[in-house]
């Protein structure tokens, strides 16, 4: 049987790098426009993505099991995301059915949504 594979970190949550969107976008056939812009009077300028259109790209929400994801993950490893988080390739059987959850350390794991062992 074929395995499907999920990325999830180990710790600090999950953001590409802007190196890491560039080459997820090239991967996709993605345009994207990286804009520094200030949050709601902040005084550090953070990264946007934005399509051709003016939509936001949010990282963040890509799929985990995305085909590209994996690739750049694999290709780049830490220099792929914002902070050193311990990047894991999970793999499950494909059929499964899967979420990413979070624990209190935003450490993330994958669980079997089919299956409960109490």
């Amino acid at each position: 049987m074929k395995n499907v594979k999920i990325a999830i970190v180990g710790r600090h949550g999950f953001n590409l790098s802007d190196a890491g969107v560039g080459l997820y976008a090239k991967l996709k056939g993605l345009v994207l426009v990286c804009l520094k812009e200030r949050a709601f009077g902040a005084p550090n300028l953070y990264t946007v993505w934005r399509h051709e259109s003016g939509d936001e790209f949010r990282p963040d929400l890509i799929e985990r099991d995305d085909p590209a994801l994996i690739d750049v993950l694999e290709q780049w490893g830490e220099s792929a995301v914002d902070a050193p988080s311990a990047i894991k390739i999970v793999e499950v059987p494909e059929g499964t059915r899967w979420e990413v959850r979070r624990n209190f350390d935003n450490s993330e794991f994958v669980v079997d949504l089919d299956h409960v062992w109490e």
